[in-house]
């Protein structure tokens, strides 16, 4: 009983002294200079680009990559993607 006793004791100052010693390590954090720039894009109502037909965001995802060998395979996966014919029939019902 006594020696459970000493050796939970030490476990516990063990952990203590491992807690307030973690506080210690590494240097101070201090902030690096950065500038800020003047304006950021977007700041006023002006337009931020200036072809907006040409967004990349508007484009169809397969048409994006021109690969001839990625072509292939987004055709392959769509021709067998199963849950893709399972919503399709679903929506056709």
């Amino acid at each position: 009983m006594i020696r459970f006793r000493s050796i939970s004791q030490m476990g516990l100052a063990a952990c203590v002294i491992a807690v307030l010693t973690g506080c210690n390590v590494g240097p101070k954090y201090a902030r690096p200079n950065v500038t800020a720039p003047p304006v950021y894009r977007g700041a006023d109502d002006s337009a931020v680009s200036g072809d907006a037909a040409k967004s990349l965001g508007d484009e169809q995802w397969a048409a994006v990559y021109q690969e001839p060998e990625l072509q292939a395979l987004i055709r392959k996966a769509l021709a067998n993607n199963y849950d893709v014919r399972i919503a399709a029939q679903r929506i056709l019902e």
